[in-house]
């Protein structure tokens, strides 16, 4: 009786196991919301963006003040994140020409 159940656990556990490559095809809009899913979002912190994307390699001075928010901006190699206070408010991926490269 437990050779028989032994055997039927195995057959059941070998059915389960991948038996060949999957390909998932994707549309576009799937493929932007995967490079969206590589950039910061709006109201990320700057700790946040700090820990997923290490150090920018450009933090410019503030901008505002007085009536308006002071609105801050760091430059990584594919996008630039603008910050208000300590939150994201946007992030802006430059433009690209035909070989990848920004214009």
């Amino acid at each position: 009786m437990s050779r028989c159940l032994l055997a039927l656990a195995l057959l059941l556990a070998s059915m389960s196991m991948p038996v060949g490559a999957t390909v998932l095809q994707l549309e576009e809009d799937s493929l932007e919301a995967l490079r969206l899913e590589e950039q910061p979002v709006h109201g990320m912190t700057k700790s946040q963006v700090l820990a997923r994307f290490g150090e920018p390699t450009r933090r410019h001075a503030p901008r505002g003040g007085g009536d308006h928010p002071l609105i801050y901006r760091w430059d990584y190699p594919e996008f630039s994140v603008y910050f208000e206070g300590r939150h994201v408010l946007h992030t802006v991926v430059p433009a690209q020409d035909d070989n990848g490269g920004h214009p």
